[in-house]
């Protein structure tokens, strides 16, 4: 359980847009189809606020399955940097949005 708390990393970018929240657009591309093209837009507030918390939710249960099941990841060399996976992950879904809008 000691790694929940990196979990708080998948905010950072939360922190950045609200910093540049008058250079956002108002509605962000979030969900592409097969060929690349935008099916849905949403609001900033959805890429601020709701990216990150899912992300940190996703942080929190695969921390407490690694805990329960450690050897469900595999070799050690991955395990050692696997609680940074949804932090790094979270950072590169919000990028990907704003670079598609």
């Amino acid at each position: 359980m000691k790694y929940i708390k990196y979990g708080v990393l998948c905010f950072i970018p939360s922190v950045i847009l609200l910093m540049f929240w008058d250079l956002l657009p108002n509605e962000i591309a979030t969900h592409f189809n097969f060929y690349g093209n935008t099916d849905i837009y949403s609001s900033k507030w959805y890429i601020t606020l709701l990216v990150p918390s899912l992300g940190f939710l996703g942080h929190v249960i695969y921390m407490v399955v690694l805990e329960k099941k450690p050897n469900w990841i595999g070799r050690n060399g991955v395990k050692k940097y696997s609680f940074l996976y949804f932090p790094i992950l979270t950072c590169f879904v919000i990028i990907f949005m704003l670079w598609n809008s």
